[in-house]
């Protein structure tokens, strides 16, 4: 079983070619913006971070932006850099050149100001969008594939439909040799136990264990009861009653096969098979968490709320620019309210007209046919703005 990809020098094919122009710290977010918008093929990937982080977190932006320039659906990276801030690019670089594509970086204070920068980087980033234009897509085995799972304004048909359809999806996937990312730590509350019994190894279910039940005792030393805060409104409006209710259904999106390993954020997966990724529910800092991870894109499931009827998803505004967002709505009639609403419907499990199994099925075919070129409703409809990078120990 193939897709048609970009075969990279070194690791997995990607199923984008972008030229990625990547801000280092917010303060030249509208230089690489600027530099992308002149140049057709690249994509700006903006953040909010760079000044006031302690070590650990310092450790995660820089690990995060290393993972977005190695992403397998950027073809060629250039990082810009304001030349005296407090995230240092060489630390950023570092490693880089194992991913066997080009990457450049300029300098706004060492090239002379804003407008000598802007000028140098239209020029190499104009280059790279010329040597990526002669690259054809060729079959590669779907055992190349990586999938982020991200979940959304979860409603009473989500654990009916669109999640259990995912979760055949990633059989699927997993099946064939592919690697899957099941996010959103705290969706995983109260069925910690389920997923630990499906742990690959005693390790893996400890690792579990200690994720979860870690976050619910940190988030009560804040004196919050995170399951009575749970589920959200939108969740409630929507019919789920408990945050157990709520995680029971959203961890049925990551299907049935064992879990091969527990990830940091942003991590990599070094084997194939279902993993768990730490990330907060934020839609916004699980897209840059998949995309630093090396996902090729992200099957969202959506569910109520009127965000969800948008190109993007609930808890965001933004699509990311090298991360393609599949999604799949839990009800037909939220996909009759916008052509933006989904790419599959799995409404038709709710009236009998479609098994999950069925439903699993196309969620499968359109993650192929993705793979290989076809643009989702949030590629087609959606804004590029400012993503976020989840941090824990922010001074500013």
């Amino acid at each position: 079983m193939t897709f048609l990809g970009y075969p990279r020098a070194r690791g997995a094919p990607g199923i984008r070619n972008t030229v990625a122009v990547i801000a280092v710290e917010l303060a030249v977010n509208p230089l690489a913006a600027r530099i992308a918008d002149e140049v057709r093929g690249a994509v700006p990937i903006l953040h909010k971070q760079g000044i006031g982080h302690l070590a650990q977190d310092q450790d995660r932006i820089v690990r995060v932006l290393r993972g977005w320039a190695q992403s397998p659906n950027v073809g060629a990276a250039l990082f810009v850099d304001i030349g005296y801030g407090m995230l240092p690019v060489d630390r950023v670089l570092d490693g880089l050149d194992a991913a066997g594509k080009p990457v450049s970086v300029i300098d706004v204070e060492r090239l002379g100001g804003l407008y000598r920068a802007l000028e140098e980087g239209v020029r190499l980033a104009s280059a790279m969008a010329q040597d990526l234009s002669e690259q054809r897509r060729e079959p590669c085995p779907v055992s190349d594939l990586t999938v982020a799972l991200k979940c959304a304004g979860s409603d009473t048909l989500s654990a009916l439909t669109a999640n259990p359809a995912c979760g055949a999806a990633v059989d699927r996937l997993v099946d064939a040799g592919g690697a899957v990312l099941l996010c959103e730590t705290p969706e995983m509350i109260g069925a910690e136990h389920l997923l630990a019994a499906r742990a690959a190894t005693p390790e893996v279910a400890r690792q579990i264990e200690a994720l979860v039940v870690g976050l619910e005792r940190d988030i009560q030393a804040l004196g919050v009861d995170i399951r009575g805060a749970e589920p959200v409104p939108a969740n409630l409006e929507a019919g789920l009653t408990t945050l157990e209710e709520k995680s029971l259904g959203a961890i049925i999106k990551g299907g049935t096969r064992p879990i091969q390993g527990v990830l940091d954020y942003g991590q990599p997966p070094l084997r194939p098979g279902l993993h768990l990724m730490d990330t907060p529910a934020g839609t916004d800092r699980v897209f840059s968490a998949a995309a630093a991870a090396g996902a090729h894109l992200v099957v969202g499931t959506a569910g109520a709320g009127p965000t969800n009827r948008t190109p993007v998803m609930m808890g965001t505004d933004t699509v990311f620019p090298s991360l393609p967002l599949l999604k799949v709505t839990s009800s037909t009639r939220y996909a009759q309210d916008s052509p933006a609403a989904a790419d599959v419907d799995a409404g038709p499990i709710a009236r009998g007209e479609k098994s999950v199994d069925e439903v699993g099925q196309e969620i499968f075919q359109r993650i192929l046919r993705t793979a290989s070129g076809r643009l989702t409703v949030a590629e087609v409809l959606g804004r590029i703005g400012t993503q976020e990078i989840a941090t824990r120990h922010a001074l500013f």
